[in-house]
């Protein structure tokens, strides 16, 4: 037996007033014998006894309805509150994920559930007064705001404080991992015999189900982890809200790298993560802070989406932002998205000359030197370094984008790993045979069976200078030529004559790609490509020479703009990933502390009031460097920031960072209990419970006796005037 207001106990006392009145008014009255009351007290001394038992009939009956009263009052229960033996452990589990900042009705549901915690924890402190009470926050849930706290009067207050100072993590929140804490803090309290995980959340369908609509395996291994007999799952009631949004699911850069006078290309995806299918609308594209690009959007189905491609070349080299944005609905996170890009002054080519000939006109890398680098009014955003064959193995090829080999002979050993560890690593390997090649040596040292750097195996040299034949465009959807595919296929059957090529035996079975083939789609591949490692390296083969010894190629107006976009397809990436990242992410910022100062400002380019300064600290095992940790928990709200570095000169660095909401949290669609029932196995479900105001109720009343003590106080009162009255009217 258990008491929800245990305090009023203390009218327990009051019993005694019936007694108390009763002896009173016995000691009020003054015994005076007369002769005439005699015969009167000899009768009612033969009905002493029934009139005794008469008074303390209605005694006990009137001091049972104030005891019936004082325990009504008290509310007692079979389990829960004080003095109880089975207490309750109360998990109050608060979803803060990046999806409770969405808007329902005139607030966010993140403050729509902080009033409900509020009302649950004030519910607590009147009915369930020396149960348990533990709160936990998906963002982190192993660091409790509360562990087993007794329930208390003082409890409430307690909680409101807590809850007015939480801030919504604006990450990505883990339910299994909540439930599998919620379970290491229910075995460590033990003196609460049964536990109740109250999961105060948005519910979204994607917290509990897979893309594919089955249940979650790791939710599942959560549930069946907990105990069926005292261990259970409730939520409470879902907040009404919009269940449709229109997102930006990514801007991606294209390219792989990104130079100053090189056009960058970028793609925006726009996804609906709603239920109802979006209206038209429009998007708009910043960069750099300028003039806004709009761009139409048709309407989108649900989980279907929509991509907008956008070009730009930038003038300056550095950090350049840009910023998508959809007109504002009901889920604001994904409504804006951006991109931080680091731009270089140029991109590095090294040109590896076979054959330098007696003059620099007669090098094999002169007209390639010429194509990436025209010179003049013509920004290419490539510097080209020539090298002859013999000091490959000396050179240092970290800075390298693409490496050129113009009829070089059979490499060494030394000088193929070389190249299979800069292509391993994401580099551009372009390959032009010439009279010093020998596809035999190729065959060994490049080709390997199919396992080394060569797209394809080189076969016999075949053409005749005297009847050349044409290139031709046999794809034209290759990037290569995708800018101008009708032209460049003009140029190359008009003006590019081939007198001699080595053939490339081709293999259906070889992932492969050939833009550019001589005479027809039939005829022998002229430019072959493929990929290499698993860094994203590319090698190319071209079947001529790289001057005008087999065709004249070089001479015709095709090969500048082809040789500028293989470069720009096959050249090592330049990522910019490390400066786009998500609330749980960090950045890692390296400074040479010769050059720099230790202190680091992060400012919102949103909102410039919005300031953090992060100190860097010596790096561990490298002499002379700082480095500093950026947690972008530690920053609010979605965009552009700002990193200001100082250099002991005096003089600001600038760079850029992306902080973008998680789009896993754009799925708003919430899930019903039917929903769970059909997907999730039923020991699972046995340990959950979702609930609705009339069923809370129910639960809260149940193993109150309240019931039972209002029908004992009204028939206690009805026994009492019913006896009075017959007992009285008897008397007369």
């Amino acid at each position: 037996m258990g008491f929800l207001n245990p305090l009023l106990l203390w009218g327990l006392p009051l019993c005694a007033v019936p007694i108390i009145i009763h002896l009173l008014n016995r000691r009020r009255f003054q015994v005076v014998r007369w002769a005439a009351i005699e015969f009167l007290l000899a009768a009612m001394k033969r009905n002493k006894r029934r009139l005794q038992m008469e008074q303390w009939l209605l005694l006990l009956l009137r001091t049972l309805l104030v005891a019936a009263l004082v325990f009504l009052v008290a509310r007692p229960q079979l389990s829960g509150g004080a003095f109880t033996t089975q207490r309750t452990h109360h998990v109050l589990v608060l979803d803060d994920s990046c999806s409770m900042l969405q808007r329902a009705g005139n607030q966010t549901v993140w403050r729509g559930v902080l009033d409900q915690v509020k009302q649950e924890v004030e519910k607590l402190a009147l009915e369930r007064t020396g149960d348990v009470v533990t709160l936990l926050r998906l963002s982190r849930p192993e660091q409790p705001d509360l562990a087993a706290v007794r329930v208390s009067a003082q409890l409430p207050a307690r909680i409101r404080d807590l809850c007015d100072g939480f801030a919504c993590s604006e990450g990505i929140g883990d339910l299994p991992k909540a439930l599998v804490a919620a379970r290491q803090r229910i075995e460590e309290a033990k003196e609460a015999a049964v536990a109740e995980i109250r999961l105060f959340s948005d519910h979204r369908r994607v917290d509990w189900l897979q893309r594919d609509g089955k249940a979650r395996p790791e939710l599942v291994a959560a549930l069946l982890a907990l105990d069926s007999q005292k261990h259970q799952v409730r939520i409470p009631q879902t907040l009404a809200k919009d269940q449709s949004n229109l997102a930006i699911e990514q801007i991606l850069h294209k390219d792989r790298i990104a130079v100053v006078g090189m056009t960058c290309t970028f793609s925006i995806e726009v996804v609906n993560k709603g239920i109802t299918a979006s209206s038209p609308c429009d998007l708009a594209i910043e960069i750099d802070g300028g003039g806004r690009i709009t761009k139409p959007l048709d309407a989108i189905d649900p989980g279907q989406g929509q991509t907008v491609t956008i070009q730009h070349d930038f003038s300056s080299a550095g950090f350049h932002g840009i910023v998508a944005t959809l007109p504002t609905d009901s889920y604001a996170p994904d409504d804006k998205r951006a991109l931080a890009l680091e731009v270089r002054e140029r991109s590095k080519a090294l040109l590896v000359d076979g054959d330098p000939g007696a003059s620099t006109e007669e090098a094999e890398t002169t007209f390639v030197m010429t194509a990436l680098e025209p010179g003049g009014d013509s920004i290419s955003g490539i510097a080209p370094q020539q090298i002859a064959d013999h000091a490959l193995p000396d050179q240092d090829l970290g800075e390298i984008d693409t490496l050129w080999l113009c009829n070089v002979a059979a490499p060494s050993e030394q000088v193929v790993k070389k190249l299979e560890e800069f292509v391993g690593k994401g580099g551009g390997l372009v390959i032009f045979v010439g009279n010093q090649v020998e596809p035999s040596r190729y065959a060994q040292m490049l080709w390997k069976d199919g396992k080394g750097l060569l797209p394809l195996q080189l076969g016999d040299l075949v053409g005749d200078f005297d009847r050349p034949d044409p290139a031709f465009l046999s794809d034209r959807t290759h990037p290569l030529v995708a800018s101008a595919p009708e032209a460049l296929e003009f140029l190359l059957s008009k003006t590019v004559q081939v007198g001699r090529v080595f053939r490339a035996i081709e293999d259906p079975k070889r992932a492969v790609s050939i833009p550019i083939r001589v005479r027809d789609q039939h005829g022998p591949p002229l430019l072959v490509i493929s990929g290499f490692g698993d860094k994203g390296g590319s090698v190319a083969l071209c079947t001529t020479t790289a001057d005008l010894a087999w065709s004249n190629w070089p001479k015709s107006f095709s090969y500048l703009p082809i040789l500028n976009e293989l470069h720009k397809a096959i050249a090592k990436p330049h990522s910019s990933i490390a400066y786009n990242l998500q609330p749980g992410g960090s950045l890692a910022v390296v400074l040479d502390a010769a050059l720099y100062r230790p202190d680091v400002m992060v400012r919102d380019l949103g909102s410039a009031a919005s300031e953090r300064t992060f100190t860097a600290v010596p790096k561990r095992e490298e002499e002379n460097k700082l480095e500093v940790t950026l947690p972008m928990s530690e920053l609010s709200g979605f965009g552009l920031f700002e990193l200001t570095l100082t250099p002991h000169t005096g003089s600001r660095e600038r760079r850029l960072l992306a902080r973008n909401a998680p789009s896993e949290e754009g799925f708003v669609a919430t899930v019903a209990k039917a929903g769970l029932e059909s997907v999730y196995p039923p020991d699972a479900m046995a340990r959950l419970k979702i609930d609705d105001p009339a069923q809370q109720a129910a639960d809260r009343a149940q193993g109150e006796l309240w019931r039972t003590l209002a029908w004992a106080l009204l028939i206690f009162l009805l026994l009492e005037t019913l006896l009075a009255w017959r007992f009285g009217r008897r008397s007369k």
